[in-house]
């Protein structure tokens, strides 16, 4: 699974390492790393796949700039932070939708699962949300159905099941910390269960992407 691309594996554990680092030690250049998910994860996408993917390049620019907003402790720019993660969402549902089955009887069962849980996490943070209340309700229906189109896709489609925990994780990751946020959990791991599910989902949806684009060399097979 990761001898392909093994070099860029290798850089992105060294930017997931520093922002670990960085977020128990030296916060103050949180501000550089940060930005490095994203950016690396653009970079890794536009220097293989010849023939990107408009929309799901949109995605991920908006996931950058909803990286970088929501490193501030500031309401306004929370919500600009929850919007850039919002159109994301969009824009990765619309790239997952070009690869929909034909039917959808396999997917019924983990989407419902999917929206139980979504409403269970909203309902957990709901008393605490305040006049954030809409807003994260646009949110949650729309990171859930993110997941859900995920589940949507033909399991034909190479690294499907590399891009279903991705998605599972952003969940988990966004989950954590509005829960955090909010009030609903309150531990010293928080930040770092966050940063972990949220890094490796992204790394997962942005490679099963490329995956899916790139033709496998035949002694890679």
């Amino acid at each position: 699974m990761f001898k392909r691309f093994k070099f860029f594996t290798i850089f992105y554990l060294i930017i997931v390492v520093l922002n670990i680092v960085v977020l128990y030690y030296i916060k103050d250049y949180r501000m550089v790393v940060k930005p490095m998910i994203m950016g690396s994860l653009i970079g890794f996408y536009t220097g293989n796949v010849v023939k990107q993917s408009p929309v799901f390049l949109l995605g991920m620019v908006f996931a950058l700039i909803g990286d970088i907003f929501l490193l501030f402790d500031n309401e306004l720019f929370f919500i600009i932070g929850l919007g850039g993660f919002l159109l994301m969402q969009v824009f990765y549902t619309a790239e997952f939708f070009k690869d929909r089955a034909d039917s959808i009887k396999q997917a019924v069962l983990p989407i419902v699962i999917v929206y139980i849980v979504g409403l269970i996490f909203l309902i957990l943070m709901w008393p605490g949300l305040g006049d954030l209340k809409w807003p994260v309700m646009m949110y949650a229906i729309a990171i859930t159905t993110m997941v859900s189109s995920a589940f949507l896709r033909n399991k034909d489609v190479i690294w499907y099941n590399a891009v279903i925990w991705g998605v599972l994780l952003f969940l988990l990751s966004d989950a954590w910390l509005g829960m955090a946020k909010f009030g609903v959990v309150n531990s010293s791991l928080d930040s770092v269960i966050v940063m972990l599910s949220y890094m490796a989902a992204q790394y997962l949806i942005v490679r099963g992407i490329t995956e899916r684009e790139v033709p496998v060399p035949m002694e890679v097979k």
